[in-house]
């Protein structure tokens, strides 16, 4: 029963936005029914997350603004931008220098540092006027 329950809410997720609400309904109608304290507690904390999070769980409509869903992409970044950077062989980072080459990594790796940098160079340009 369980095991169904959750292949059913893992297609669902594929096909509506609405089904983090259904599972949030079921588990707040699930939570007067438990008995161990422990259980309701982690109960509780589970429906805390789900509220707080359930707007990142509309994969429909997620998916349809071809926004990422899933940790792939998060862990891909780190792998490119951070380690790739940061953690070559005899390098040693102070964190503000290092916060600086990341944020300069992250913005070329994803083809926005022409952007960036037409930006950045009117905030550094020298006016010369004739003396």
């Amino acid at each position: 029963m369980r095991r169904r329950t959750l292949d059913e809410w893992k297609e669902r997720f594929d096909s509506r936005d609405s089904t983090i609400d259904s599972i949030e309904t079921f588990l707040l109608k699930a939570y007067p029914r438990l008995t161990e304290s422990g259980a309701r507690t982690k109960l509780w904390e589970h429906l805390g997350y789900i509220r707080r999070n359930k707007d990142r769980m509309r994969y429909v409509t997620l998916r349809l603004a071809h926004l990422p869903v899933g940790s792939g992409v998060t862990e891909s970044a780190a792998k490119t931008v951070i380690a790739l950077r940061a953690k070559r062989s005899g390098q040693r980072w102070r964190e503000p220098a290092l916060r600086g080459v990341l944020t300069l990594r992250a913005v070329h790796q994803s083809g926005r540092f022409p952007a960036f940098w037409r930006h950045l160079s009117r905030c550094y340009t020298a006016r010369v006027e004739a003396a």
